[in-house]
């Protein structure tokens, strides 16, 4: 599988062989469905929270005599009962919506992703990213805008996101592009299908392909 291999701020490119197996998996819709909803609930918070009686602040003393009131019997203020008391079977952040994602359901569900990035012509290989150590956001903006006009034909667009995929953790990379909302910096071992999918367009460094190839899933041919 042949695809081809830019340069980041110059006009050349070349040619590099992609493994079929794990780059050109046919979509399994079902299958990715389970996993990006898997990985979507992982990263759901629980924030909702209600007080029970026993949490609920006074209460302490007894509103009135057991009995010789004429009124029903009470033993506190904070009683679901009356109003600001406690809540009976309210939410409570200690829930947990964690759902277990086998390893080589993630890592293949990630490759799939990929697949069908490439087969949509949304996914660019480059050789690297060389940016000197005191290189500012505007500079790199300008150099990435025309890096983008000149591989997918289209003018740099605000709306449209991207992800770069480095082969380890860039700080520098990401500390240039950290002011754009939609330019996304992460390393091979951080992506994930969920990440994939939710952009637009995927730019992968050279390096990083062997590194996600360490990720590859069980085949009938392994």
């Amino acid at each position: 599988m042949e695809v081809d291999v830019y340069s980041f701020d110059k006009p050349e490119k070349k040619s590099l062989t992609l493994d079929k197996e794990f780059f050109d998996i046919p979509l399994n819709q079902n299958f990715l469905y389970q996993v990006i909803r898997a990985q979507n609930l992982n990263l759901k918070k629980s924030t909702a929270h209600t007080k029970t009686r026993g949490e609920v602040r006074g209460g302490g003393k007894k509103p009135w005599s057991q009995k010789y009131t004429g009124r029903a019997r009470h033993g506190s203020i904070r009683s679901p009962l009356w109003v600001g008391g406690g809540v009976v079977f309210g939410p409570r952040n200690e829930k947990s919506y964690f759902k277990k994602i086998n390893r080589k359901s993630k890592n293949k569900a990630l490759f799939m992703a990929l697949s069908a990035k490439l087969r949509d012509k949304e996914v660019v290989f480059i050789e690297d990213i060389n940016l000197n150590g005191k290189l500012k956001t505007k500079d790199f903006l300008n150099k990435f805008k025309d890096f983008v006009n000149r591989i997918f034909q289209k003018d740099f667009d605000e709306k449209q996101s991207y992800l770069i995929i480095t082969p380890v953790p860039d700080f520098n990379l990401k500390r240039v592009s950290a002011n754009k909302k939609n330019i996304q910096v992460i390393s091979s071992q951080s992506v994930s299908a969920l990440l994939i999918l939710s952009k637009k367009y995927i730019i992968i460094l050279k390096d990083a392909i062997s590194e996600l190839l360490k990720r590859r899933f069980k085949t009938s041919k392994s």
